[in-house]
């Protein structure tokens, strides 16, 4: 189950792009659940790649990034929220196997699923500000989480910095699978250049933000722009961002308008494509003034083959060298180096598209699916050596079931029914990173931890059906005990009258005159009790 921590209504940005990318790749291990305060692109593209979403309030400490005194208390008071019941609920209801939450900023599902045992993934895609702080913030991944993610080096350098002692795995994104081919790409571009009046020899140069605010950097660009309309007429811009500081975006609105080369400049709030719109740059510049998780506009930008000048800020210095860019990099804040920079392009065009090819093949190789799904399998698989725990039972598809014992697998037999459910499936590559020890398999009902089906309960024996009692005619008061106690007392005179009749001629010399008569008044007895209980059964059978 993974946690985003927004779901905008129009963009979509750089930190939802890499949740649904890691979302979709993850899946060959995982059936995935996505978690989202609220519809919006990220759900919709979602829902259109298969993906299972699920719509749940959240509540962001925003404080984890700008870490402050008394963030520790307001991270234990989310507990408190309105929103953190109805959270754990969902949590209880759902039981997923691994809970990951997605920023810094995430942090009520990771104390929800922490109270409910449920391990937790904390993927950290942007650098916490390091002051006095920060191992406030630090502590907090530490305590809720099992696992960290971090997205770049310049990520868990403040972790680091501030004593995270979690086992880490650093993920880069992977470059956008979804590119369009070559030929479509051609054709995209000269629809686009058209509809913003740019010509064949005209060069655009692009700035790319979902939002723009001051630490997007749009201000440096814009200094940047006007220096070079100066010295090139060429030089076209194109800004693409929705601006959530009005007062920052009109100051730099107003420096365009003021000077006399306003037209060379195009605003657009929103671009639905992004193959498009870097199919009709000719160079991307990222003039953060943050320090950036990554940068995956710049990444981007070189996948899609186009020159890229950048701020030396955080991730961002690492995609850069990584690719062959250094050259590119300038000193945060310095709009004079930003124009020297992309003036050099401006008079050398050849270069650009050089650039571009190499830009395209670097990022490729280093950034390219194989290279991400070998990383991402690498953490999957240390997950299993790490934490056997988390998956009890691990399966290849077809082959036997095993369960982690000591350093190595063992095979599980013998497992009801009722529980194949607790077997996860992994791919063989997985599973077979583990050794398989040379031990007598294991039945189910002997493995530690497991659910266990309830002992059976003792079968009682069934009781012998009674015969429903007849209804008896009931005999007048006083008649019936009358009766009864006639009908005791003659018993009880006719075997006292035995017994002293007995006990009378034991061990006397009777005559057979005397046997005779005894014997004669024995049958006679016998008679008497006969007819007695001849007519009770008879009255019974009427009665009944």
């Amino acid at each position: 189950m993974l946690f985003s921590h927004v779901s905008n209504v129009r963009s979509i940005t750089g930190a939802e792009k890499l949740l649904l990318q890691f979302c979709l790749d993850i899946r060959t291990y995982f059936d995935c659940i996505l978690v989202t305060p609220g519809e919006g692109r990220l759900t919709t593209i979602a829902r259109k790649r298969g993906i299972t979403v699920q719509i749940q309030s959240l509540f962001m400490l925003h404080g984890m990034y700008t870490p402050y005194e008394g963030l520790a208390q307001d991270a234990e008071n989310l507990r408190s929220h309105v929103v953190y019941a109805p959270l754990l609920q969902m949590l209880q209801q759902a039981r997923p196997d691994v809970v990951l939450v997605n920023t810094c900023v995430n942090v009520m599902p990771a104390i929800a699923a922490q109270e409910l045992n449920i391990p937790v993934i904390w993927k950290i895609t942007e650098v916490i500000n390091q002051n006095e702080h920060t191992p406030v913030s630090v502590s907090i991944i530490e305590r809720y989480s099992q696992w960290v993610i971090g997205i770049s080096q310049a990520v868990m350098r403040p972790l680091h910095g501030g004593g995270l002692t979690r086992l880490h795995t650093v993920l880069p994104p992977c470059r956008d699978m979804d590119m369009p081919p070559p030929k479509e790409h051609v054709l995209e571009r000269k629809r686009k250049r058209e509809k913003l009046g740019l010509r064949d020899f005209h060069i655009c140069i692009g700035y790319i933000s979902s939002f723009i605010y001051e630490a997007k950097g749009l201000l440096p660009f814009v200094q940047m722009a006007l220096k070079l309309c100066e010295t090139n007429s060429r030089c076209r811009f194109w800004i693409i961002g929705s601006s959530v500081d009005s007062e920052y975006y009109v100051k730099c609105v107003s420096l365009i308008r003021q000077s006399r080369f306003s037209r060379r400049f195009q605003f657009n709030s929103f671009e639905e494509s992004v193959s498009t719109a870097y199919s009709a740059m000719d160079i991307v510049v990222i003039p953060s003034m943050v320090e950036e998780g990554f940068g995956l506009t710049a990444l981007e930008g070189l996948v899609y083959g186009k020159p890229v000048v950048a701020f030396a800020q955080g991730g961002l210095v690492e995609l850069m060298e990584a690719t062959g860019n250094t050259d590119f990099l300038v000193e945060p804040g310095n709009s004079d180096m930003l124009a020297q920079k992309v003036g050099y392009l401006l008079n050398h065009p050849e270069e650009i598209k050089r650039i571009g090819i190499r830009n395209n093949s670097a990022a490729t190789r280093v950034y390219g699916p194989e290279s991400y799904r070998g990383n991402l399998h690498l953490m999957v698989s240390q997950w299993l050596c790490h934490h056997p725990h988390w998956f009890p039972l691990i399966q290849q598809p077809g082959g036997p079931v095993w369960t982690r014992e000591g350093e190595g697998l063992r095979q599980v037999i013998a497992i009801p029914e009722a529980f194949t459910s607790t077997i996860r499936e992994f791919p063989e590559s997985v599973v077979c990173q583990l050794p398989v020890l040379g031990l007598p398999p294991i039945e189910y009902a002997a493995i530690q931890g497991l659910p266990q089906p309830a002992p059976p309960v003792p079968e009682l024996q069934p009781e012998t059906p009674r015969s429903k009692r007849s209804i008896r005619a009931r005999w007048p008061k006083g008649r019936r005990h009358i009766r009864l106690r006639h009908r005791k007392s003659r018993k009880h005179n006719s075997s006292s009258n035995g017994r002293s009749r007995r006990k009378s001629t034991q061990g006397s010399t009777m005559s057979p005159k005397l046997k005779r008569k005894l014997k004669s008044r024995r049958q006679h007895l016998h008679k008497r009790k006969r007819i007695t209980l001849k007519g009770g059964r008879h009255t019974r059978q009427r009665s009944g």
